[in-house]
């Protein structure tokens, strides 16, 4: 597999790697995936390694956040609308996801969160490979490979009438079952490839510390091991990491998943990085989004989400463990 998109899924545990090689096999091809799997285990992330490999890489990638749509926008948004056609409209029309992906990919993510009119919407203009925007009195042709993700167990959801079967089948052509950082045997590989990447001085852990990593549940999957490799590096303060650099004890982890229960901690540990990023870079936004990977517009969301705002005793460190 030579391909940098694929490449850029690191891990060489089997559980992973076979998926891996079944996502790339898939790239050559123009079914429709479902991507299945816990949050944080890096759905978007096979989506696009997908999207860049195929026949449609030259042509838009579309990411849509299913649970994010309001019910009563859902036909505008994902097939756009013509001039006037509702209060508000703009005066030129809007292209919906369906036509910016033309000739591409449109990724639906989240989609066993969409509401049951959104799912009767997506299903019609798969099995027609027509979508008719909002107002319009034409349908018109669209050429778009689907790629699907979620974090529900759709076959319960069918179960429980909150997932329409003949969608789910009409997505699942092939379906791929991401596994879950606690399930991986190279969760310690992929700690020291996160130290690696923002060029920490000693990315190598003992004995110790990935025994430590490795009792952890690990309920954000890979998303939360790259942050706490994040703390960690910025508490070692460019020194070995050790065990009690690893803040792990505030997560309960286990069963309840879905509960919740995580959410609080993981936000705190988020805005915590946050907050130490923006003092190290003197509050400058355009340095902080560099320096956590993320775009400013991002940055300036997750600020405004966290309540992230500059204090008097906020003064500049000079110090922070990846740039040691």
């Amino acid at each position: 597999m030579n391909d940098g998109s694929f490449r850029q899924l690191v891990g060489s545990c089997p559980l992973f790697t076979g998926v891996r090689d079944l996502a790339y096999r898939a790239s050559k091809n123009d079914h429709s995936i479902l991507l299945q799997g816990e949050s944080g285990t890096g759905k978007e992330l096979f989506a696009q390694a997908i999207h860049s490999t195929s026949n449609r890489a030259s042509r838009p990638f579309v990411a849509i956040n299913c649970s994010a749509i309001p019910d009563t926008l859902i036909e505008s948004e994902l097939f756009g609308y013509v001039a006037g056609s509702f209060t508000g409209a703009s005066r030129t029309g809007s292209k919906g996801k369906f036509q910016t992906a033309s000739g591409g990919t449109l990724f639906l993510d989240e989609i066993g969160d969409m509401e049951p009119r959104a799912q009767a919407a997506i299903l019609r203009a798969l099995q027609e490979k027509r979508i008719t925007p909002v107002g319009a009195t034409q349908s018109i042709p669209v050429n778009v490979r689907i790629i699907a993700a979620t974090h529900r167990d759709l076959l319960k959801e069918i179960e429980r009438g909150r997932f329409r079967s003949d969608l789910y089948y009409r997505l699942k052509v092939i379906a791929l079952d991401l596994p879950p950082l606690r399930e991986r045997s190279d969760l310690c590989e992929l700690a020291e490839f996160f130290l690696a990447e923002q060029d920490y001085r000693y990315p190598e852990l003992s004995g110790a510390v990935c025994a430590a990593l490795r009792r952890h549940s690990w309920p954000g999957n890979l998303r939360e091991l790259k942050n706490v490799m994040l703390q960690a590096g910025f508490l070692a303060d460019g020194n070995p990491i050790e065990e009690s650099h690893l803040r792990l004890d505030e997560w309960t982890g286990g069963d309840d998943i879905q509960s919740g229960s995580a959410i609080p901690t993981m936000n705190h540990l988020h805005a915590s990085v946050i907050r130490q990023a923006l003092i190290h870079t003197n509050w400058n936004v355009k340095r902080t989004s560099e320096l956590l990977g993320i775009g400013r517009n991002t940055l300036y969301r997750k600020m405004h989400t966290y309540g992230i705002e500059r204090r008097a005793n906020d003064e500049h460190t000079g110090r922070f463990g990846f740039l040691q």
